[in-house]
């Protein structure tokens, strides 16, 4: 992070050196892009400026790198500057910046991997939101997953965050998830009584119902108790599923309070006024056409006077935008919802919000497989169909990484069978071992009684060493880039490479020697450790994972 605006800055300041000397026509503004290249060879950054530049100024790139490169100003932290073709050039760090780097992270803790993007915003991520009718299904853990990271990441980046789940228990799911209810409930207490044809027909409603009638002796005339009861005894099991999986909300926001206050009917008014939504055939229609949408869309049902679920949405974004005020809003669909997006932004339009303010991701869908077979959920034939099996089943770290490890836009396939390996093969397991592994060593050293926190750091001069000094000091990079793009696989990427580093470094460099002559070496490679093991942990923790000191 730091030494990126080292190099930027340089490569700006040789750009008005070389102008101003007649070097380079003189250009009202350019863009200075610092990457990491691919291969080490290249270097540790790189530019392709004088490609870029080439263009504009009528020359050669290598005779623009050429006089970049005369004009740069010297830094301690830049070992050599050299010219790659076709026009990058390439910056090699000095190694004595890394290990500088590394004394700062073991004195900052996790604040050196803290940046300033969100500028105190207070952003609200709205994830989860599943109808309160039963458990959770699996497909609804990767939202849950990535929610949950992207929050950690979020608050990293200085967002002040506040994680919703907003309960639709108003719409016309929970409508008939009710009536469902008390046909079951009226099957409980009269085992002659047919059942009519119902929406939610599962076994979770008969035990529901059976709960309620037996802890609270309700009966049919108690209809809106046992409502309210089977809403907190779901929400209540939703809660506890989640937990499970490390996901925790902030708030929980009823859909039932928007209309219980008439805010709805208020929102409703408000837009009719500025001829936005109109009445027809007994309904109100939202005016979608006036704000580029093909078609007007219903907001209340002509039939109930109920609202739709666009209707409540409504007066959902309303609430967050214009009553609670956050700066921006992250929304965390599944990929089903995908058709709901423009609409969601023609309620910005109609209430002027800047659209920047609303983000929406998209998870795609999840194919579970076993031994190479793709799985059908159901619980006639036993196979798992909620959370809390999928839990049982792998456990909470590798649903968890596994639900990360790929962009949101993106469909997954979770292998079963892989996610239980206990091996490299599993990448969960690999990158938890890592991190046991390292607390082992340090057991060891505890154990003999060595000292190394004062243990010189510029003796790690082995190839392996420097590679994982420098994949430590690139997670500020990895975090800042998680939250730019709002994805989380970039962390679990970088969680994997650096237990390949660590791996490779135990292979060559031999951490707790007994000669003598290494006692000083030996302190500096268990420095290191130390150092790594607090890396990969805040890595672990971003994910929501255990760090497990033995495996």
């Amino acid at each position: 992070m730091k030494i990126k605006k080292i190099i930027s800055r340089l490569l700006v300041d040789s750009i008005i050196r070389s102008q101003s000397l007649g070097l380079i026509p003189v250009l009202e503004n350019f863009d200075v892009i610092i990457d990491r290249p691919k291969i080490s060879e290249h270097g540790d950054f790189s530019t392709n400026l004088p490609l870029t530049l080439s263009k504009v100024c009528k020359m050669p790139p290598k005779k623009i790198s050429e006089i970049i490169v005369e004009n740069i100003n010297s830094d301690p932290s830049i070992n050599s500057i050299k010219f790659a073709p076709p026009g990058f050039i390439n910056f090699f760090i000095d190694k004595d910046y890394f290990y500088e780097e590394l004394e700062k992270i073991q004195n900052d803790g996790l604040d050196y991997f803290r940046n300033n993007y969100g500028k105190k915003q207070n952003i609200q991520i709205e994830f989860v939101s599943v109808n309160p009718t039963g458990p959770l299904h699996v497909g609804h853990a990767r939202g849950a997953v990535i929610g949950s990271s992207l929050y950690n990441i979020l608050k990293l980046s200085n967002y002040n965050v506040e994680r919703e789940y907003y309960i639709n228990d108003a719409g016309n799911q929970m409508r008939l998830f009710n009536d469902s209810l008390i046909e079951r409930v009226k099957e409980t207490l009269d085992e002659n009584y047919k059942v009519k044809e119902i929406s939610y027909p599962g076994e979770y409603v008969i035990q529901l119902a059976r709960k309620i009638i037996n802890e609270h002796e309700l009966n049919t005339g108690n209809v809106e108790k046992i409502k309210s009861l089977a809403l907190t005894d779901t929400i209540s099991e939703i809660k506890n599923t989640l937990e499970k999986l490390n996901v925790k909300f902030d708030a929980w926001f009823n859909e039932s309070s928007l209309l219980e206050s008439n805010f709805l009917e208020k929102i409703i008014k408000k837009l009719s006024s500025e001829d936005l939504v109109y009445d027809k055939d007994g309904a109100k229609w939202f005016k979608g056409s006036n704000l580029g949408l093909e078609d007007d869309i219903v907001v209340i049902r002509s039939e109930d006077g109920g609202p739709t679920y666009f209707g409540t949405d409504l007066a959902y974004h309303y609430n967050k935008f214009l009553v609670r005020k956050f700066d921006k809003v992250i929304n965390i669909w599944g990929a089903d919802h995908h058709s709901h997006v423009a609409r969601i932004y023609s309620i910005l339009d109609a209430f002027e919000i800047d659209d920047k303010k609303l983000e929406i991701i998209l998870n795609q869908i999840v194919n579970f497989k076993n031994d190479g077979d793709t799985l059908k959920f159901s619980k006639r034939n036993n196979v798992l169909v909620t959370i809390d099996e999928l839990i049982e089943e792998v456990g909470v770290d590798a649903c968890r990484f596994i639900f990360l490890s790929r962009s949101p836009d993106t469909q997954m396939d979770f292998d079963l069978k892989l996610a239980k390996v206990q091996s490299s093969e599993n990448p969960v397991y690999y990158v938890q071992y890592a991190y046991a592994r390292m607390c082992s060593i340090l057991r060891t050293a505890e154990n003999k009684k060595i000292d190394f926190s004062n243990s010189n750091l510029s003796l790690l001069i082995h190839d392996d060493e420097i590679n994982l000094i420098k994949k430590i000091v690139q997670l500020p990079e990895v975090i800042l880039k998680c939250c730019q793009l709002r994805q989380t696989h970039h962390i679990t990427n970088f969680s994997m490479e650096f237990a390949k580093l660590l791996q490779k470094f135990y292979e060559s460099c031999r951490v707790i020697s007994e000669k003598v002559e290494e006692k000083d070496l030996s302190a500096s490679r268990l420095r290191l450790v130390e150092i790594s093991r607090h890396v990969l942990g805040y890595t672990l923790d971003i994910m929501g994972m255990s760090k497990p000191d033995k495996m």
